[in-house]
C-alpha cells in the first residue's frame, strides 16, 4: 500500500460525509449514521497507522510524518473555514431544529470553529513532538538511539 493511500482515503471520507446530502442522510438514518461512525473509524485507523507504526508496512520516512500530519489539516481547515465564515446553513435540518441558546447559522459556525481548533491540534501536536524529537541534540548524537520496533509514537514520547 502506498504511503498517501491512508491520506486520501480519510481526506475523501471527512469531505464527502460533509456534503449536505450524504450529511443529511446519516441524520436522518440509524443505518447510514452507523456507516459514517464506522467509515470515519475505519478510515481514522488507516490514516493513523503510518504515523503509529504498529507494525511496519506502511512506513513513511521519520521526517515525512509531520509533513503528512501538516497536511491532513488543510482539508479540513478548508471545509471547518467554510463552515465558520458561510453566511448560510449548510445542513438544512438545522433549519428545522429548535434552537434555544442560539440561532442555527451561529452554532454551525461554533461547530465549524470547534472543529477547525480542536482538527489542527490533533495533528499539529504529534508533528510537533515528533519534530522537536528528531531535532533534538541526544537523538544528533545518537544516544538516545533504538532499534527495536515499537511504535513511532511511543519513541517520540518516551522520557530519554
Amino acid at each position: 500500500m502506498q504511503t498517501i493511500t491512508p491520506w486520501i482515503v480519510a481526506t475523501l471520507t471527512i469531505l464527502a460525509w460533509h456534503i449536505p446530502a450524504a450529511f443529511e442522510m446519516a441524520q436522518q438514518s440509524p443505518s447510514w449514521h452507523w456507516i459514517q461512525r464506522a467509515t470515519f473509524f475505519a478510515t481514522g485507523l488507516l490514516f493513523w497507522w503510518p504515523v503509529v507504526r504498529p507494525w511496519s508496512t506502511v512506513a513513511l520516512p521519520r521526517f515525512a510524518i509531520p509533513l503528512y500530519l501538516f497536511a491532513a489539516t488543510l482539508p479540513c481547515d478548508a471545509l471547518s473555514a467554510f463552515l465558520v465564515f458561510c453566511d448560510r446553513v449548510v445542513y438544512r435540518q438545522y433549519l428545522a431544529a429548535p434552537h434555544v441558546v442560539t440561532p442555527a447559522l451561529e452554532d454551525q459556525q461554533a461547530a465549524g470553529a470547534f472543529m477547525w481548533v480542536s482538527i489542527t491540534l490533533i495533528y499539529i501536536l504529534p508533528a510537533i513532538v515528533l519534530t522537536v524529537r528528531a531535532l533534538s541534540p541526544a537523538r544528533q548524537r545518537g544516544g538516545n538511539r533504538r532499534t527495536d520496533t515499537s511504535s513511532t509514537w511511543s519513541r517520540a514520547t518516551a522520557e530519554p
